[in-house]
Order: structure tokens, then C-alpha cells, then sequence
């Protein structure tokens, strides 16, 4: 009598490709895993660099400096200004010194909360802004004296901000600073948002996400610099309806 066995590597093609595919997904991984974080900069003259790399699936809010709001995804992004595609209107552009902030939050009628991925201006309150958000994020500071910092953001007041750096904590007085930027994920499009959200047992099978849960991909946000002149008047949203 004949044993009846499943299907095995040797005998099921299907069985041999869902195994080349895992050893295909470790390997994957584990090569992102070895790999050093990859960060777009963003000085004053290479934010614009950053916008090249946000996902034409995102949806994001640009404010423009009149402070009139665009809800929508990019399609095209030159040195002149970005062209954007919108839910329930035409497509319109934004010049690039029109641009004063892009954000990657769903526009709340009423409020206006920061998530900023694009800045063109140099302003503490954005600083202040973020104190608290997001498990305490992470920024890069300069100081005039050239020293560098990074690390956890923990307070921040209208005369000095608080880093843990390397297991220390330091306090750094606002006159001592040259450029401080926030360091964040690069936006996700919006379906991978949505798997990010709904299915987090699936991230690990849409590449979309690889980048962002192994924090391989970031951007350097630059929201102050003493270089440029300081701004730190609130953003409200001149128009109703984005």
C-alpha cells in the first residue's frame, strides 16, 4: 500500500515558488536591515529636492503664502513650482515662491495640524509645534558654534529647546542655534497608509512599506534657520474648502 503524503518542494510547483519568494522576502529584509538609513537633506537651497521624492499617490496640503490651501497629489514637480491634481477640481500650480509648507495630514475644516514634510520658512513656533507629537520626534540641530546634535525632541520653550542626545540631556538656548530640522519617514502614498493602517500584519508583503518599517528612508526637515528671516506667525487656512 502507497502512503499518501502533501504536496513537497519536489513535486508542487506552487510550493516551490511561495519558497523561492520567502528566501526572496528574507533576503530582502535582511539586506534593508544591513543597509544605513538613507536621508534626503534639507538646507535651504535642497528642500525642494525633498518634494522629488514624495510618492504622486500621497495626498498632501499645500499652503501657499497668501495662506490659501490645495488639497491634493502631486503630478509634476520642477524648479519652477509643483503641478497638483485635485479630488473634485481641475489641476492647478503652485509657483515655487508661492510655496510656504506642504503637510502630509488630511485637511480638518477648522484646524490645521502641522505633519510637515516641506518648509520654506524659518519659524520656532513649528518648532514648538511638534513638542509631544509622535513619541517625541527626532530632530538634527546646528549650533553657531558648529556643533551638531541629534536626537529626541523632549521640551521646547520661546527661549531654548531640551534634546536627548546619546543618552544625555541637553538644554540649548534659541540664541545658541544656527538650524534645527526635524527628521521624519518620507510620506507614504495613500494605499500603503492604508495598509499601514488597517492590515499591519500585511506590511511585510508590500514594498511600499519596507522603507518606513525598517525607518531606512527619512527626510531632514528644516524648520528654523537663523539664516533666513524668522516667521513664526500661525497657519490658518485662508479658505473654507481646500
Amino acid at each position: 500500500m502507497k502512503s499518501r503524503v502533501g504536496p513537497t518542494l519536489e513535486h508542487d510547483p506552487n510550493m516551490r515558488g511561495l519558497f523561492r519568494y520567502t528566501v526572496n522576502l528574507v533576503a530582502l529584509a535582511a539586506a534593508l536591515c544591513s543597509a544605513s538609513p538613507m536621508m534626503w537633506s534639507s538646507g535651504v537651497n535642497d528642500q525642494w529636492d525633498n518634494v522629488n521624492h514624495f510618492s504622486h499617490g500621497a495626498t498632501f496640503t499645500f499652503v501657499a503664502r497668501d495662506r490659501n490651501c490645495v488639497l491634493g497629489r502631486i503630478k509634476r514637480v520642477d524648479d519652477s513650482g509643483v503641478t497638483l491634481m485635485r479630488p473634485h477640481s481641475s489641476e492647478i500650480r503652485i509657483p515655487r515662491p508661492e510655496l510656504l509648507r506642504i503637510t502630509g495630514t488630511a485637511w480638518v475644516p477648522g484646524s490645521f495640524d502641522p505633519g510637515v514634510v516641506f518648509s520654506a520658512r524659518s519659524s520656532w513656533l513649528d518648532i514648538l509645534s511638534i513638542v509631544g507629537k509622535y513619541n517625541h520626534p527626532h530632530i538634527m540641530v546646528f549650533t553657531k558654534a558648529g556643533e551638531k546634535y541629534q536626537g529626541k525632541l523632549l521640551s521646547a520653550s520661546a527661549k531654548a529647546l531640551t534634546l536627548e542626545s546619546s543618552g544625555k540631556t541637553l538644554d540649548i538656548g534659541k540664541d545658541e542655534v544656527s538650524t534645527v530640522s526635524e527628521i521624519s519617514a518620507i510620506p507614504l502614498s495613500d494605499s500603503a497608509t492604508y495598509v499601514d493602517q488597517e492590515f499591519a500584519w500585511m506590511k511585510i508583503f508590500d514594498p511600499q512599506l519596507w522603507p518606513s518599517m525598517l525607518h531606512k528612508s527619512v527626510l531632514s526637515i528644516r524648520l528654523y534657520d537663523t539664516s533666513l528671516p524668522e516667521d513664526s506667525s500661525p497657519i490658518v487656512c485662508a479658505n473654507s474648502n481646500p
